[in-house]
């Protein structure tokens, strides 16, 4: 990057649950700027906190001391803990404070022995659990055993390539964790035993590589119950062109992944983030995509019902929004808890948000500049 370009890398939004958290709780997070400041060097990130009245208030800096670039920062589930992971092979852990100011918790050092691309949690049903991923082609399982006291319970070895994204499974299909690679091998682990996290075997035909020649760059579970089984959306680069897409899979009651989507849509340069919406109810899904040409794309996807003997595809797909070119490529995407409103980080150095009118035109209601 230029030493003058600052750009928002990812978004987190994390919204109330049922009123049982405070109205100024945190539900929009910049979560990646980097300050190229001349004379000390650091990295930071911003969080904006809402009001009642649902308007940013404050857009906080808060200085997380990582000495180089932060790749990824996730919060947990009920938005008062915050995790960052960044080149310098450091994982560190944040706490919000009553009067919303974060504080580090806990820190791992060397963490890994390469860049850390991505950090995330799992449900607090299993425990204050993380799973981090590599350029040392490795992923990693760390459990808080006190306060501020992370171990290592497990490392991932599987891989020859670099791990580009892991994310944990939703709750209801229990402690499993996906993880892709640069190799195009998409890969799912689960805990043999939640209380000991020492031994994550892969599932049962619970790896599969992805359709043509090419890298996996990101990944998606998808958090809904309903309407299919377990399904994991992935960003696929091509080698052998510049235009890369997006796979949906699904796993099937014979115990293996299937392709239930082979390509959502091409996409002119690398696919950066997908994430799939919840679900609150809907007889679709919806799917997000942060696209390498500089475009936010919505594409809801609704069951065919075709039998599986059927040659026809079991989803059909409609995209419902490709954005105007930001200023500069789209880098994460996030959506809100009720799966209503969506938050996209460009390299701009803004997040803007989206929502739904009423004709289920999507359309822009926000925009916050990072600077």
């Amino acid at each position: 990057r230029s030493a003058v370009r600052e750009g928002v890398r990812c978004v987190s939004v994390r919204g109330e649950a049922l009123g049982l958290v405070s109205p100024t709780v945190c539900a929009v997070r910049v979560c990646h700027k980097v300050v190229r400041q001349r004379e000390s060097k650091q990295r930071s990130f911003f969080v904006a906190h809402n009001t009642e009245q649902s308007k940013m208030e404050e857009l906080r800096a808060v200085d997380v001391g990582h000495q180089d670039l932060i790749h990824d920062a996730v919060y947990n589930f009920y938005g008062n803990r915050m995790a960052t992971c960044s080149s310098d092979h450091v994982v560190k852990v944040w706490n919000r404070t009553d009067a919303g100011a974060w504080v580090l918790s806990g820190e791992i050092k060397e963490a890994h022995h390469g860049s850390i691309w991505r950090v995330s949690w799992a449900h607090p049903e299993f425990g204050q659990v993380l799973a981090t991923c590599s350029f040392d082609h490795t992923a990693a399982i760390w459990e808080e055993m006190e306060e501020g006291n992370w171990q290592r319970r497990a490392e991932i070895v599987d891989s020859r390539s670099s791990v580009t994204c892991v994310q944990f499974a939703p709750r209801h299909a229990g402690l499993k964790l996906a993880a892709c690679t640069d190799d195009g091998t998409v890969r799912v682990y689960e805990a043999i035993d939640v209380m000991n996290l020492s031994s994550w075997p892969p599932t049962t035909g619970g790896e599969f590589k992805t359709r043509g020649k090419g890298k996996c760059t990101c990944l998606s579970w998808n958090p809904s119950r309903m309407l299919s089984g377990m399904m994991l959306a992935v960003g696929c680069a091509n080698a052998d062109s510049a235009t890369n897409n997006i796979q949906v899979w699904e796993y099937e009651e014979s115990k293996r992944w299937s392709l239930a989507i082979d390509s959502i849509a091409s996409v002119e340069g690398r696919v950066r983030d997908v994430a799939f919406a919840p679900n609150m109810g809907r007889s679709f899904h919806l799917l997000a995509a942060a696209c390498g040409d500089k475009t936010l794309r919505i594409w809801k996807l609704s069951p065919t019902n075709a039998s599986k003997e059927a040659a026809s595809p079991k989803y059909r797909c409609e995209e419902i929004l490709k954005s105007d070119p930001f200023n500069d490529q789209v880098a994460r995407v996030s959506w809100n808890v009720t799966g209503t409103m969506l938050a996209c980080s460009s390299d701009d150095g803004t997040v803007r948000l989206w929502k739904a009118t009423y004709m289920d035109s999507w359309q822009c209601v926000a925009t916050i500049n990072g600077q």
